[in-house]
């Protein structure tokens, strides 16, 4: 729960809680504790990289949201981490009718992979 309330929250670039309506909730402090824990991390990871809030976010985005891999691509390089970070071009096609295009992209991540990045697209 905890990966994929931060996950959504990543990518959609909500790192100023004051910008967001304020929802009633039973969870309110639940919910401000993962929000918290998110801001953390990403400062964490543009503090410890010299990177912007963008930059650090756009690569969570590129990795389903799962830190430690974007933390591996950053430090280390996509040849080095061996993390295989997601286009934008990738999530059209993939999203998309093409099916030799499609193709292409199981090939490159895998068939594994393609269903996990359509559940992580499906659930921002």
């Amino acid at each position: 729960r905890k990966q994929k309330s931060l996950t959504n929250f990543v990518i959609n670039e909500e790192t100023d809680s004051s910008s967001r309506p304020k929802k009633k909730s039973n969870n309110k402090k639940v919910k401000t504790n993962e929000e918290d824990f998110a801001i953390k991390i990403i400062n964490d990871i543009c503090k410890n990289f010299q990177l912007d809030v963008k930059e650090v976010l756009a690569t969570l985005g590129s990795t389903n949201g799962d830190v430690n891999q974007a933390i591996s691509y950053i430090k280390f390089g996509p040849e080095l981490s061996g993390v295989l970070p997601w286009t934008q071009e990738e999530d059209a096609i993939i999203s998309s009718t093409d099916e030799q295009q499609f193709s292409g992209i199981v090939q490159k991540h895998g068939q594994v992979a393609v269903a996990e990045r359509l559940q992580f697209l499906e659930n921002l």
